[in-house]
């Protein structure tokens, strides 16, 4: 699903110097067969301003990498599915819970979220939330979130509220 020989961009080279910006221009182009959602990096080579004189061991560059995607399919035909969602304790004062999302669509989607853990009186004993990830088409992606448990001995239940860019939230629990 490359983009390869589908991306153009102009410029194809620059330079600039310190305190400088600049605009390229991408151009994307979807054939009417083939995989209905592409994906690919753009990768920008960032180099120190002056050069070093030429001596051995490590240099500063870098990569910056913006992850390009294309589709024919509507944003609104994406198909986020919970499949999973799992409390570990780890060592002995902290937790983990992953929230499992599978695409079962053909569109790259987004997610981002929240999760609870509830004591047995429905009242909030913990929150937290998970930074905003995709989710290629027919891939799952496990969401984890860690926190120092700080809970007193009972029982909990754990809450994953998602975002995945449809009219309502996904909820799994």
């Amino acid at each position: 699903n490359t983009l390869v020989g589908k991306v153009r961009f102009e410029p194809d080279e620059f330079s600039l110097g310190p305190g400088q910006s600049g605009s390229i221009h991408v151009t994307l182009s979807m054939p009417a067969d083939g995989p209905p959602t592409r994906w690919g990096v753009l990768l920008s080579e960032i180099r120190p301003a002056v050069p070093q004189p030429v001596h051995f061991g490590p240099r500063a560059i870098a990569e910056l990498g913006t992850t390009l995607y294309l589709s024919r399919i509507p944003s609104d035909r994406i198909r986020p599915e919970v499949t999973g969602l799992s409390v570990t304790q780890v060592g002995a004062d902290s937790i983990a819970v992953t929230v499992r999302v599978r695409n079962a669509g053909e569109r790259h989607l987004y997610v981002s979220g929240e999760l609870a853990l509830t004591d047995s009186s429905n009242v909030a004993a913990q929150k937290g939330t998970f930074g905003t990830g995709v989710v290629l088409p027919g891939r799952t992606r496990n969401f984890t979130w860690m926190s120092r448990a700080g809970l007193v001995p009972g029982r909990y239940t754990a809450i994953a509220t998602l975002d995945t860019g449809e009219p309502e939230l996904t909820v799994g629990e």
